[in-house]
């Protein structure tokens, strides 16, 4: 979320409007405690993932991405 140059919001949002990566998947790990942010990240298509996690909950995360 936080980056230079650009937020991970606007990257993504910029992901969004390329319509030769605007269907790939987006995995955010974060320590981002903002409900606001992290529902404004979901309706953009990101799993969000929070800060700490362990390795099952984004094996779980590629599972549902991958439809498995």
């Amino acid at each position: 979320i936080n980056m230079p140059v650009m937020s991970g919001e606007e990257m993504i949002g910029r992901m969004r409007e390329d319509p030769e990566m605007k269907d790939i998947p987006v995995i955010v790990v974060s320590t981002e405690g903002s409900k606001a942010c992290i529902e404004r990240l979901e309706r953009m298509g990101a799993i969000f993932i929070h800060k700490p996690f362990t390795a099952e909950i984004v094996r779980d995360a590629i599972k549902d991405i991958l439809g498995l």
